[in-house]
């Protein structure tokens, strides 16, 4: 074990044990990202592939630039708003159930989402149409997988996250109509099952860490037991996706075309070690060979895919996006986007005005709890856990899910204020 991997296994077992202070918030931002990213790096020190190589300094410091200023634009409304005291956890559910009864009308959001389930399907049911299968039946699953999907139709499809999502909040803040109740979770049901077959991971894992935040700050249902038996769940779902997605004895392969260093008896380490490490990896090999930048067009991608010049703005410039890879790895950690666009000052800028927001969003959430003060803490969660693979935010799947998210809460589930004695009734019914 090298000193950096030593460090971060103490920094890890530290927020650790800050769990065990009485009224201490597991999901925090200092203690979500500061353990995501201790774990990253110590990982990424121990080496323990051919791919691997050592970091330079140069590489070291983008590496930390990106968290550190990450870090302090968390601080920053901490200390602004130092004398604010924030809500106990309990008390956060509490006046968010009771903000989420009185600013969410059940019915507009029951037919919500029925009408977002039946434009998914009509969606899905055209791409399967025009591509004539699947991946998960097609004979090569991992090239359909990839090119799978038609622009205009696909998205619609992606939004398979807000629709999941809003079962989520349905299922915990809405009234306990038994009829409506089941008709949702079979909109879950049949959704979850048909976007399976894409075998496409990242809506999963999206939704997942979204459910997490609401349910967590929403609920009184987060316990250790119930982590462990949805983390064991969607870890079983992802297996069953990898396995499909590369071939039978997928341990040894991976372990092989991995260039592992360890003994092929701990080939089952290979896939979760190579997941964490190689992010970072191919931003510390790629910012020290980088001569040149592209001012936007990774950062904003979204927008340039939504305008439909994506592609061609691409091949007519020849943009390399996956520069300088040495493997079948080809994710990045947040700060490439950021360096590959604007250089070290992006990094620092962009890290610092996420940290922000993550900030501003939590502590909005500690004092002021509702629906979308609980919406924007869980997205910054989702951010913060993923930050080491990618920066979500310049995804157009990503950004459209949040867009429509926001949209439907604004125009269309959003109720009219109760009267005094209708506000009297509906406190003594529930």
């Amino acid at each position: 074990m090298t000193a950096v991997s030593a460090f971060c296994g103490i920094v890890i077992l530290m927020i650790a044990a800050s769990w065990l202070r009485k009224g201490a918030d597991p999901l925090s931002p200092g203690r979500v990202f500061g353990i995501i990213w201790a774990l990253s790096i110590g990982l990424a020190d121990l080496k323990l592939s051919v791919f691997q190589h050592e970091w330079t300094f140069y590489g070291w410091s983008i590496i930390l630039l990106g968290v550190g200023t990450f870090l302090v634009g968390v601080f920053i409304p901490h200390v602004y708003f130092l004398s604010t005291p924030l809500l106990s956890i309990s008390e956060v559910r509490t006046r968010l159930q009771d903000a989420a009864r009185r600013t969410v009308d059940p019915d507009r959001l029951y037919w919500t989402i029925l009408v977002l389930f039946g434009a998914y399907l009509l969606a899905y049911l055209a791409e399967v149409a025009l591509e004539g299968a699947v991946p998960l039946f097609a004979p090569n699953p991992e090239r359909l997988r990839v090119r799978f999907g038609f622009f205009g139709l696909h998205l619609v499809v992606t939004s398979m996250l807000t629709i999941l999502i809003f079962v989520v909040e349905y299922m915990l803040f809405m009234p306990r109509d038994r009829a409506k109740r089941a008709v949702v979770m079979g909109v879950f049901i049949v959704t979850s099952a048909t976007f399976l077959l894409l075998l496409q991971r990242y809506s999963f894992a999206f939704w997942g860490l979204l459910a997490l935040g609401l349910t967590y700050y929403g609920s009184q249902k987060i316990r250790l037991r119930t982590v462990l038996i949805a983390g064991a769940i969607m870890g079983a779902i992802f297996v069953a996706i990898q396995n499909v997605r590369t071939a039978l004895y997928v341990e040894q392969y991976l372990y092989a075309i991995s260039k592992m260093k360890f003994s092929r008896e701990y080939a089952v380490f290979t896939e979760p070690y190579m997941y964490f490490v190689m992010n970072l990896e191919n931003v510390a090999r790629s910012v020290e060979r980088l001569d040149h930048f592209y001012y936007g067009y990774f950062t904003f991608d979204w927008i340039v895919a939504l305008t439909g010049l994506k592609h061609w703005i691409g091949e007519y410039f020849a943009i390399d996006r996956l520069p300088f890879m040495n493997s079948a790895y080809n994710t990045y950690a947040f700060q490439w986007w950021a360096y590959y666009d604007f250089g070290s000052v992006g990094v620092a800028l962009i890290a610092l005005a996420l940290g922000l927001m993550v900030g501003f969003s939590y502590h909005a959430l500690r004092t002021r709890p509702n629906v979308w003060t609980a919406y924007l803490y869980a997205i910054g969660l989702t951010f913060m856990v993923t930050s080491f693979r990618e920066n979500m935010f310049t995804r157009l799947d990503a950004v459209w899910n949040l867009a429509l998210m926001w949209f439907v809460h604004r125009f269309i589930v959003g109720r009219e204020p109760d009267s005094p004695a209708a506000e009297a009734q509906r406190q003594r019914s529930a």
